[in-house]
């Protein structure tokens, strides 16, 4: 069975998603994808579901397996099923949120019409609320900057910077060549895994492809770890703000561990303010900025206006965000 694209799916605690998610992806599987089930010792039914549902679709017997593991993580729950993935590229999915329509068909074709391909990358449909089947779309996340042509590394430094700019780094909104993930892997044991791995794929990846389609639904979670963080949050940004500053100083990635450095500040100072309040994050995110070396010339040029912006002066950035945040 030749496998072009394996999709893994960890589980732990979603029994009232894994239905709609199962369905998404299994309503649509063709004969070339396989999809790999993650049981993170979920101690909810959600893989007694699973198991229902793979019953409705008998004709994906061969193509769909459950591995079981004690609860690790959804970092080593990845790992787990990128060990037992077969297929040429490797796709993720969150169990609570849904593929759209065209997932497989879209992508099939991106691949064969760009088979050196290191990387495909594409943008997501937020929604809360999911009827009769069908998502209710609360906005496009605009992940990609727009279709562009595959390009050597050399020659595509503007997707990079625009991408680590972003800083919007889901592990499912892409698909990778499964070469990327020989010596990498998510960090276990961590939050904020997607900062910590995603931008070294990018880094390796000689050719990347981007399409502006939306080809998953994400599903906004009230209770993620932005909304209620804890202090092991603020701990593994931390990790990570060490790691890009650390990328920075050897002066590797052509000046794009320096954007991943002020957009992984960002994201501390963002999350800070749901753990501490505002006050007590801008004071934190100072001293952040204090305990690393300061960003040379050639180093900011790299950054967009917001993240420019954001370097600059924080407490600006909180209030001007604060301030559309109000008005939208």
């Amino acid at each position: 069975m030749n496998i072009t694209l394996s999709l893994i799916i960890p589980v732990y605690k979603v029994e009232a998603y894994i239905e709609a998610c199962l369905d998404s992806v299994l309503q649509q599987l063709p004969d070339w994808a396989e999809v790999i089930i993650v049981d993170d010792g979920s101690p909810d039914g959600a893989i007694g579901i699973a198991e229902e549902m793979l019953c409705r679709y008998p004709q994906h017997k061969r193509r769909v397996s459950i591995l079981r593991q004690e609860n690790q993580g959804l970092s080593q729950a990845r790992n787990n099923g990128i060990d037992h993935a077969e297929g040429n590229y490797i796709g993720f999915l969150d169990s609570d949120d849904v593929l759209l329509e065209g997932y497989f068909s879209i992508l099939g074709r991106l691949l064969a019409d760009n088979p050196l391909a290191d990387i495909v990358a594409f943008n997501a449909q937020r929604f809360s609320t999911f009827n009769n089947g069908k998502i209710q779309p609360d906005g496009t996340m605009a992940i990609v900057p727009g279709n562009a042509a595959p390009q050597q590394r050399d020659e595509h430094m503007a997707l990079l910077a625009d991408s680590f700019n972003r800083s919007m780094w889901y592990a499912w909104a892409r698909i990778y060549r499964k070469t990327l993930f020989d010596e990498a892997r998510f960090p276990a044991g961590r939050n904020f895994e997607d900062i910590q791995l995603i931008p070294q794929l990018y880094l390796k990846a000689e050719r990347i492809v981007v399409c502006d389609t939306p080809l998953v639904g994400y599903r906004a979670n009230p209770n993620g770890i932005t909304r209620a963080p804890k202090r092991r949050d603020l701990d593994d940004l931390d990790y990570a703000l060490d790691g890009a500053d650390s990328g920075r100083r050897q002066g590797l990635g052509h000046g794009l561990y320096s954007i991943l450095y002020v957009t992984t500040l960002k994201a501390r100072l963002l999350v800070g303010l749901d753990f501490f309040g505002p006050r007590d994050a801008l004071r934190e995110t100072r001293e952040l900025k204090r305990r690393y070396s300061g960003l040379r010339g050639e180093e900011r040029k790299m950054l967009s206006r917001k993240n420019r912006l954001f370097y600059r002066s924080p407490l600006a950035y909180y209030l001007m965000a604060r301030l559309y945040n109000l008005r939208g």
